[in-house]
C-alpha cells in the first residue's frame, strides 16, 4: 500500500493569489521529513523537525491529524519519539504549558522540570490513527499503536521519568484496558511509584503528611503506597489472567503481595511463576522474591534454597548473598559451598562488570530492556514505510 497525503482534502493548498499557503508548504515538508527518516536515527530529517518552532509544528500535526492518513500518523510519532529519546529536551523547543515535572535523585528533590511536548504531540497522532475503529486494517494499526506505547513506556521507565510516564500510562489503559502488556507496564509503574526511593522523594523534608492536590497517579499522604501497590497487584493479577503464561507478570504479582503483608499468596504466586518458561532475569527475581516471601512465612529452608539458586544464576550479584548473610545472622545454617567471606569478597569489587545484579533495574520495569523494545519497534517501523 502506496502513502499519500491528498493535502487538497484538509487543507487550502492555495490562496486566493493561487499560490500555496505557508502552512501547506509546511505540512508538505514535514511529510517529506517523515517519510525520509530513519526509523530509530537521529538523521537530519529528524534534525529538521526537532528544530521546528512550536508555533509552526503544532498547526502541522493539527492539520495532519485532521487529514487522518493512518500510516503517515504512526510514522509522524515515531519521527517524534526518535528526537524525544535522543535529544535533550532542554535542546529542544519547549512548550511549558503542558505541565512542569519533580526532579528527584536518590530519594532527594533536585529541581523542577517541564514534560516533554515532542512525546505529548506523538501520543495524540497515534491516538487519531487508531480513532476510527471501522477503518481497514484496525486490528493492524492497534498492534502498531500498543507497541509505540509500550516503547515509549520503556523509554521512560529505563531513565525513571516518571512524570511524562503518568499521563502516558492513564492513556494507555484508557485505549488498551485488556492488553497483558500494557497492563504489566502500568502495574510497573505503580509498584515503582510505591517503592522507598519514591515516597522518600515525595516525603521530602518540609512535607506536611496531609492529604495534597493529586501529583498524577500519586497522592502525597500516608496512604499512597498501600494504595499504588492495590493498583499494581490488579493490573498484574488481571495480565496474568489475560495470559497465564506471563513469567514476569506473576513474579511481580508475588512480589507485591508480600510487600502487601501476604507472603504465603506470594509463595503460590511465585512458585507457579517459577514453573513457566522465562528468562534468566526473570527467574532471578523470582528466586529473591520467593527467598523473601518463604522467610515471612518462617520457613527458612525454602528461603535458603531460594536465595542460593538466585546467587547461582548470578554468581556475582550482591542481593541474594546479604539474603543469605541475614539469615545466617538469624542462625540459618548456610550451604558448605558458600564460604563466610563470599559476602565480602562481592562488596569488595570494583570492576563494574563483576557486580552485575539485576536487582538494580527492577524498578525500571520494561525499561531494563529499553535498547531490545526500541530496536523491535524501530523494525516495525521500517515495515509501515516500506510498504507504499
Amino acid at each position: 500500500m502506496r502513502l499519500l497525503l491528498v493535502l487538497a482534502i484538509v487543507l487550502p493548498v492555495t490562496g486566493s493569489s493561487g499560490r500555496q499557503t505557508p502552512l501547506a508548504m509546511e505540512v508538505r515538508a514535514w511529510t517529506y521529513d517523515v517519510r525520509q527518516h530513519e526509523p530509530g536515527m537521529l538523521d537530519e530529517p529528524a534534525r529538521r523537525i526537532a528544530s521546528m518552532p512550536w508555533s509552526t509544528l503544532g498547526p502541522v500535526l493539527n492539520a495532519v491529524k485532521e487529514q487522518g492518513d493512518a500510516r503517515l500518523l504512526l510514522l509522524g510519532a515515531s519521527a517524534l519519539l526518535d528526537i524525544a529519546a535522543q535529544i535533550p529536551i532542554e535542546q529542544r523547543p519547549i512548550v511549558t504549558k503542558l505541565g512542569s515535572s519533580t526532579i528527584t535523585d536518590d530519594g532527594e528533590r533536585r529541581g523542577v522540570g517541564i514534560l516533554d511536548p515532542h512525546l505529548w504531540h506523538a501520543r495524540q497522532l497515534v491516538d487519531r490513527a487508531i480513532g476510527d475503529p471501522r477503518s481497514p486494517g484496525d486490528a493492524e494499526l492497534r498492534t502498531h499503536a500498543i507497541a509505540w506505547y509500550r516503547t515509549v513506556t520503556a523509554v521512560l521507565a529505563s531513565v525513571n521519568d516518571l512524570a511524562d510516564l503518568d499521563p502516558h500510562i492513564q492513556r494507555s489503559l484508557k485505549l488498551f484496558p485488556d492488553d497483558p502488556g500494557i497492563l504489566f507496564d502500568a502495574g510497573c509503574y505503580a509498584e515503582t511509584y510505591a517503592s522507598p526511593m519514591m515516597q522518600a522523594a515525595m516525603f521530602s523534608k518540609g512535607d506536611s503528611p496531609k492529604p495534597k492536590k493529586r501529583v498524577g497517579l500519586l497522592q502525597a499522604d500516608p496512604r499512597s503506597a498501600s494504595r499504588l501497590l492495590d493498583d499494581a497487584e490488579k493490573r498484574f493479577r488481571r495480565a496474568v489472567a489475560l495470559d497465564p503464561r506471563f513469567a514476569e507478570a506473576q513474579v511481580r504479582l508475588g512480589a507485591v503481595l508480600t510487600k502487601r503483608g501476604r507472603p504465603q499468596d506470594a509463595v503460590t504466586e511465585l512458585e507457579r511463576a517459577l514453573a513457566l518458561p522465562s528468562d534468566d532475569t526473570v527467574k532471578y527475581y523470582g528466586l529473591l522474591f520467593l527467598g523473601r516471601a518463604a522467610a515471612a512465612t518462617g520457613n527458612r529452608v525454602r528461603a535458603l534454597e531460594a536465595y542460593a539458586a538466585a546467587a547461582a544464576l548470578f554468581p556475582h550479584a550482591q542481593s541474594p548473598r546479604l539474603a543469605l548473610d541475614m539469615l545466617k545472622s538469624e542462625g540459618t545454617h548456610l550451604p558448605d559451598d558458600l564460604p563466610d567471606d563470599a559476602l565480602d569478597g562481592v562488596l569488595a569489587r570494583t570492576d563494574e562488570s563483576e557486580r552485575i545484579d539485576p536487582w538494580w533495574d527492577y524498578y525500571h520495569g520494561s525499561g531494563r530492556d529499553e535498547s531490545k523494545v526500541y530496536k523491535a519497534f524501530t523494525a516495525r517501523v521500517r515495515s509501515i514505510r516500506e510498504d507504499r
